[in-house]
């Protein structure tokens, strides 16, 4: 992945399924996809610690990356720094599972991922939905989506050449 314009969407939720902070921040990426998709889980997490969240589920529709943060290997690279970061930011925050979710119920964060490559600048929204994802949030809302636990937060990334 040779200079693509990388979009992140990051949506945390409480219980009830409603944003309580989002952002849709770009890059450009110089570096291969699976370290692409580690960077934005690991922006997430800061964006909850900086709104003052503490996801209990952290959810991403990037398996071998879910599965490479929840495993025990040391991984002595670039990305291995990565992970080291998010597993010490998981356990800072007592984070209870990284879980891995399809890409189909992971819909609003993939929204805001294709919506900030549209955008002149990184957005970020606190205690509001945006604009972009507010009839995907309303719609879960209504099938009345369980969810678990008291935050879950859900990222992708999107290339754009």
């Amino acid at each position: 992945m040779a200079g693509c314009l990388v979009g992140c969407g990051a949506v945390i939720r409480n219980v009830e399924g409603l944003v309580m902070a989002a952002s849709s921040p770009k890059m450009v990426a110089t570096f291969p996809l699976h370290i692409a998709e580690a960077t934005a889980i690991l922006y997430g997490i800061q964006l909850a610690i900086n709104s003052g969240l503490n996801p209990v589920t952290v959810e991403s529709d990037a398996a071998a990356v879910v599965d490479w943060i929840n495993g025990d290997i040391d991984l002595l690279s670039k990305v291995g720094t990565i992970f080291l970061d998010i597993k010490n930011l998981l356990h800072q925050i007592q984070c209870v599972v990284m879980t891995f979710v399809s890409r189909l119920a992971n819909k609003v964060a993939r929204c805001l991922s294709k919506f900030c490559l549209s955008c002149d600048e990184d957005r970020f929204w606190l205690e509001e939905d945006p604009p972009c994802v507010r009839l995907l949030v309303l719609a879960e809302a209504s099938f009345q989506i369980v969810f678990v636990m008291l935050c879950l937060f859900g990222l992708v990334i999107l290339i754009k050449k």
